[in-house]
């Protein structure tokens, strides 16, 4: 079972460019996330997954506890998606290009004994078979163990369980506070973890007119057992102009699952996330 932080820098702005690698503290070393593809991505504040973790898992079953805190105050949720991509049905616009794949029909399926919500997928604003969902904002349970029950004619019943992490919570940058540019910024937060961190962007989807999306640029791993990092000036100085920043920490359990009847892998993911939404001064 795999453990991990992200973090995740996005910039609240209609466009900008994706900024030259940088340096920070600790010997921390970025690598670009690579991703210049048409296919449409989930927002990486609210499900934990990079687009590499898109394109590997053909099959993804997570659970995300999400917190966001700004100026406005704090806004919780908890959400449970399951989507089952067959990749030799593309989803294409009417430019062409490919967006996405349908989601397969995977009959009943409930989580925890309870079902989840059989919904026609959306890819694009076009639709594309389909997806489960189930809102736990009132049920969910940190250190739980969570159990998908899947009975489908397409790819059989299949079952797959992950506990929920502890709870994410962060001490350091509080939301809706501002930051100077030419400070280092302290991160902390509760426990004891591995930390990763993924540099994002939210810019104008060029396929949808007036609708944002997150795009990761950078994203690194650091091995911090004292629940704090220092982000280097030299970062924050790099980082275009913007209204609104947002910091996102995650804490999460991942396991991979193979289906007999099924061509491709599967995540199974429990996530707990924490968006702090600063500003730059």
């Amino acid at each position: 079972m795999k453990r991990l932080i992200l973090f995740s820098i996005l910039l609240a702005i209609a466009s900008c460019k994706q900024p030259s690698e940088v340096e920070l503290t600790d010997d921390l070393a970025f690598e670009n996330v690579a991703d210049n593809g048409p296919l449409e991505r989930q927002s990486v504040d609210s499900t934990a997954l990079l687009p590499r973790d898109e394109n590997a898992f053909e099959g993804q079953i997570y659970l995300s506890s999400v917190t966001t805190r700004s100026s406005r105050g704090v806004e919780t949720f908890v959400n449970s998606r399951v989507i089952f991509e067959d990749r030799t049905r593309a989803i294409v616009g009417a430019d062409s290009v490919r967006r996405g794949f349908h989601g397969i029909n995977l009959g009943t399926i409930s989580l925890n004994a309870q079902p989840m919500i059989e919904r026609a997928r959306r890819v694009a604003n076009m639709l594309g078979g389909f997806d489960y969902v189930r809102d736990l904002t009132r049920d969910y349970a940190p250190r739980q163990r969570y159990t998908w029950r899947i009975a489908a004619p397409t790819v059989g019943t299949f079952e797959a369980s992950i506990e929920s992490p502890d709870n994410m919570e962060v001490v350091s940058p509080a939301g809706g506070s501002t930051i100077s540019r030419n400070e280092d910024l302290e991160l902390k937060w509760n426990g004891r973890d591995e930390i990763g961190l993924i540099v994002s962007v939210v810019v104008h989807d060029p396929h949808v007119v007036n609708r944002l999306i997150t795009k990761p640029i950078f994203s690194t791993l650091v091995k911090k057992d004292n629940g704090r990092v220092k982000v280097s000036r030299k970062i924050l100085r790099a980082l275009p102009a913007a209204e609104a920043y947002v910091i996102t920490f995650v804490r999460m359990h991942r396991e991979v699952k193979t289906i007999n009847r099924f061509n491709g892998k599967v995540l199974v993911q429990a996530a707990s996330i924490y968006n702090s939404v600063v500003t730059l001064r």
